[in-house]
C-alpha cells in the first residue's frame, strides 16, 4: 500500500516526481494522483496535511482493486494422490484442469496452476506419500522392456521390422542403456555386445 501522506509531504517540500518515486517506491501515476487530490482539497501546507486523519485520507485514495476476498475452492488431495499413483498416472496439469472445472460458489476462486502444484507437493511431503531409496554405486542395475513394440524401418525396404526396446539403468548414477531387440527373449539380450 502506498504511503500517500509521505508522497504529499514530499510534494509540499518541492521534490521532483522522479525523486519522490525513487524515495517512496511508487509510480509517476501515484504522485500525480496525490497532486490532484491535494489541489482538490486545497492542501498547500504541512500543517494542513498533518491535520488530516488516516481514515479521511483512506477515503481519498480508494484504488478500486478487489482484495483477496473469498475462499479458494478446496483441493481433494486424496483424489489427486490416487490419480498420481498406480499404472496410469495423470499429470498435475490435467488434475489442475479438472480442479478448475468444478462448480464454484461466487465467493470462491481457484488456485493458480503454480500454487496448485505447491500445495500438492506440501501435502505429499507432510503425509509422507513418497519414500527416498538410496542406492550404492555399482551395486544394482535395473532392467526392463520399455513400452510397446515399435517398428524399425529400413530406407531401402518398405517393410518395417517389429522391435522391442531393452532398457538398463544404473540407479545411483542415472546412466541408461537402451537397445532395440527383435524379440523379448533372453537370447536376444544375451547377444547384445556393449562397447
Amino acid at each position: 500500500m502506498t504511503d500517500y501522506r509521505a508522497v504529499m509531504d514530499l510534494v509540499l517540500q518541492g521534490w521532483s516526481v522522479r525523486q519522490i518515486c525513487s524515495t517512496v517506491r511508487c509510480s509517476h501515476t501515484t504522485v500525480q494522483k496525490a497532486r490532484h487530490t491535494m489541489a482538490a482539497h486545497q492542501i498547500t501546507t504541512g500543517e494542513q496535511l498533518a491535520g488530516i486523519t488516516d481514515e479521511e485520507m483512506a477515503t481519498w485514495f480508494v484504488d478500486g482493486r478487489s482484495g483477496a476476498q473469498g475462499d479458494f475452492v478446496p483441493i481433494d488431495f486424496d483424489a489427486v494422490a490416487k490419480a498420481r499413483t498406480g499404472r496410469n498416472k495423470v499429470t498435475l496439469q490435467v488434475l489442475w484442469g479438472r480442479y478448475t472445472t468444478q462448480p464454484v460458489h461466487p465467493s470462491q476462486r481457484y488456485y493458480s496452476y503454480e500454487r496448485f502444484r505447491q500445495l500438492v507437493a506440501e501435502h505429499v511431503d507432510a503425509t509422507g506419500l513418497t519414500a527416498r531409496i538410496t542406492h550404492a554405486p555399482g551395486h544394482t542395475m535395473q532392467v526392463d522392456w520399455a513400452g510397446t513394440a515399435m517398428r524399425l524401418f529400413d530406407p531401402t525396404d518398405a517393410r518395417g521390422a517389429k522391435v522391442s526396446i531393452f532398457v538398463a539403468s544404473l540407479p545411483y548414477s542415472g546412466m541408461l542403456f537402451a537397445c532395440a531387440c527383435p524379440n523379448q527373449r533372453q537370447q536376444a539380450v544375451a547377444s547384445l555386445s556393449v562397447v
